[in-house]
């Protein structure tokens, strides 16, 4: 049994390192920074705890098992061991002197591993997977490769754009990198198109993912890419249709050819293409869907980009006019004073597609509820609805929206104490008169004027009975100097 000791300076040994998204930049930089052992090093001490590494080659080599322990007829089979957690085992072995610095070393890059895995960044700023992937295949002779594959299996989600792009796509990548990024997603379960955009709920990985298919243009994708250029979600939407359209625009490989096989063992006499590109799937695709998408026959005539365009305005124009119903409901309700009910209606169409075509049209709405809620002294919920009012305005119309929200602010600084008379003086630069922006802006200098006084108060003091003790002095000083003086008593 393992003593206390041995496992508490083994816990002691293992660097506690920050795990927030912020810090995905700085342990990427540790990551990679340059180690004192060598690659000989490193198998040498992976072998004393038997964990697995690839050879020159890239090929792992399975241990063999350890032997099961004798078992008497009729007992059941022991469960198979459970998988080696390389953190504990690489702090906890007893290795040689030679080998402590790199033992010190694995335990820091393992752990260095695992915080930046759990950092689940995936932007351009950070892609953790992508990083973890050049490390696995340009350090160390991937000696760490394994435990890299765990750590990006658990990124979940956040690992898929950059391993399609690295399983997928046609660039020079190093020796059996992009098997590993195939073997990686088959053991997530994430190999086919269909099955990623059903688990993936994260619109921004979603529209990644679809980037990363338009980029590799897979022939496996061709449907699922169609499928997504009416989502509801705008960015999925965006990237969906730029993803199709790379099918539709480049050019694709041609596809190798050869004589076919025909019965009796004759050959075809001219070499025949063994399978469709990606443009030829596309066209295939769009007409099969055609009918049920348009309802009418596709024209045979027409190329592929005509009709991918003439499918995205009907989409485009089908939506339009789910959402000029909602907003024609909203709208009557505006008109019959219920303006909180036309807003809400506002609001949930833009959650649905915001760059809806008549969405400067909501501006009156939001500046009619935030002028009642002005009205009734409730500043910061109309200064709320009057930046939505001015984000809807269009470009050169929002000067009265402009000028509520600053008296808006300019009333909730007055309420709340303030000082500040920014922004009364910006709402009256937008329209000059306003009685109740003139009285605010009058109250707050008065109450700065006020603090001022206050504040000066006790200086003033002080050098009043400053200036009282000096004259006091002076006095004393004065009246000693203008006594007589008293002549000596005689003897």
């Amino acid at each position: 049994m393992t003593s206390g000791l041995p496992v508490l300076l083994a816990a002691l040994a293992i660097p506690q390192l920050p795990t927030a998204p912020e810090a995905c930049p700085e342990l990427a930089r540790r990551l990679r920074a340059p180690r004192r052992s060598q690659v000989a090093e490193f198998r040498a001490l992976l072998d004393l705890v038997g964990a697995e590494y690839p050879n020159d080659v890239g090929q792992f080599i399975p241990k063999p098992p350890p032997p099961p322990p004798p078992r008497k007829k009729g007992e059941p089979r022991p469960p198979p061991p459970p998988e080696l957690d390389w953190l504990p085992a690489l702090a906890g072995a007893a290795v040689p002197p030679e080998l402590e610095t790199a033992r010190a070393e694995a335990v820091d890059l393992v752990a260095t591993l695992r915080a930046l895995a759990s950092t689940r960044r995936w932007d351009k700023e950070c892609p953790v997977a992508r990083v973890l992937l050049d490390f696995a295949f340009e350090d160390h002779a991937g000696a760490f490769r394994d435990e890299v594959g765990r750590q990006v299996r658990a990124l979940g989600e956040a690992a898929l754009p950059p391993l399609i792009r690295l399983a997928l796509g046609q660039g020079k990548v190093a020796r059996g990198e992009r098997r590993y990024g195939n073997y990686q997603l088959d053991r997530m379960d994430r190999q086919r198109p269909e099955t990623v955009m059903a688990q993936v709920r994260d619109d921004r990985i979603r529209a990644e993912i679809l980037t990363a298919y338009g980029e590799t243009r897979p022939a496996s994708a061709v449907h699922v890419v169609l499928g997504e250029c009416d989502a509801s979600s705008p960015r999925v939407r965006r990237a969906a249709r730029w993803a199709w359209m790379q099918y539709v625009t480049q050019k694709p490989p041609d596809p190798p050819k050869r004589k076919l096989k025909l019965t009796g063992g004759k050959e075809t006499d001219e070499e025949k293409e063994l399978y469709l590109s990606y443009r030829e799937l596309a066209d295939l695709e769009i007409r099969r869907q055609w009918p049920a998408l348009m309802n009418e026959p596709a024209d045979p005539e027409k190329p592929l980009a005509e009709l991918s365009a003439a499918l995205f305005a009907k989409q485009d124009g089908e939506r339009a006019q789910r959402w000029d119903a909602q907003f024609a409901q909203a709208e009557a309700r505006r008109q019959a004073g219920d303006l909180a009910g036309a807003v809400g209606i506002y609001g949930w169409i833009l959650a649905q597609d915001p760059f809806y075509g008549r969405r400067s049209e909501m501006a009156p709405g939001y500046l009619a509820l935030a002028r009642t809620l002005m009205a009734e002294r409730r500043f910061a919920e109309a200064a709320g609805w009057l930046r939505q009012a001015r984000a809807l305005a269009p470009a050169g119309s929002g000067r009265d929206v402009e000028a509520a929200l600053a008296l808006c602010e300019g009333l909730l600084q007055l309420e709340s104490g303030g000082t500040d008379v920014a922004a009364l003086e910006r709402a009256l630069a937008l329209e000059r008169g306003q009685v109740q922006a003139q009285t605010a802006l009058r109250q707050i200098k008065l109450r700065r004027f006020g603090r001022t006084l206050r504040r000066a108060a006790p200086v003033a003091g002080a050098l009043s009975v400053l200036v009282l003790g000096c004259l006091f002095l002076w006095w004393r000083a004065a009246r000693a100097a203008g006594a007589p003086r008293t002549p000596p008593a005689r003897a």
